[in-house]
């Protein structure tokens, strides 16, 4: 921008000025240029910069190189313009750099630029040459035309920055909705794991008082079993005690027959 703005101001003749920064420098330079292009296509009979092609530089005037507008909004002359039968696709505005879809005749651009060329033709009779004021202004012309072209390239790469950070911004953004929807995943799984845990000591808590249940009812059954011992001792013992009566009770009858 610094070397820019030295530019315009030596084309449009103004003083140097003490460096800046770069924001106040581009203010400088695009009000110098404002003022320097106003000059230009003022009452001194120069041709505005908007009749050169911005591509190549050439005058816009004739079938040949008749300005053709891109969807962009710059103008190119029609031998810089992209034709879709020779351009691989996709087709690009060859000023910028932005993709285009095609290009059409610039209608009222060529109808300035004849209306120029006839005004032009009509006064070149009256002027035999340029003087040195014409010719520094035609150099700054140049200078300008040159500033502009550069404005416009900084302007497309400038757009096609914050198409990338719109790209950009929608992959973080995705990015971004990935990693909460693995937070959230994450979060179920943590209380799932938790929840797990709870039943599993849940089931060894049951476990515990199974056994012991299962050990009061051994040693219940050991003493049941005790028990049931006694009492056959018990029974096989009324069971001999009986046959002994019965025993006894044979001998007194067989005595009483007797």
């Amino acid at each position: 921008l610094d070397d820019i703005e030295r530019e315009v101001r030596a084309s449009a003749g103004l003083p140097k000025s003490a460096p800046q920064s770069a924001g106040a420098a581009a203010a400088v330079a695009v009000t110098s240029a404002k003022s320097t292009t106003s000059s230009f296509s003022g009452g001194g009979g120069l041709r505005p910069v908007s009749h050169f092609c911005p591509s190549c530089g050439r005058l816009m005037l004739g079938a040949p190189v008749a300005p053709q507008l891109a969807p962009c909004g710059h103008s190119v002359c029609a031998g810089c313009a992209p034709r879709p039968e020779e351009a691989q696709p996709p087709l690009r505005c060859p000023h910028c750099g932005l993709r285009v879809s095609g290009v059409r005749p610039d209608a009222a651009l060529r109808a300035a630029i004849d209306a120029f060329s006839g005004a032009g033709a009509a006064s070149s009779t009256e002027t035999t040459a340029p003087s040195d004021a014409a010719a520094d202004a035609a150099a700054g012309s140049a200078a300008a035309r040159r500033w502009l072209q550069q404005l416009d390239v900084i302007s497309g790469r400038m757009r096609q920055l914050d198409s990338s950070m719109e790209s950009l911004q929608a992959e973080v953004a995705q990015l971004t909705g990935q990693l909460e929807a693995e937070a959230a995943r994450d979060r179920q799984l943590a209380a799932s794991e938790a929840a797990a845990r709870k039943e599993i000591s849940r089931l060894q808590a049951e476990l515990s008082s199974l056994a012991e249940q299962r050990s009061v009812s051994r040693d219940n059954q050991a003493f049941i079993q005790s028990e049931i011992d006694a009492k056959k001792e018990a029974i096989q013992g009324a069971f001999a005690s009986q046959q002994l009566v019965s025993q006894e009770l044979a001998k007194l009858q067989r005595l009483c027959a007797a």
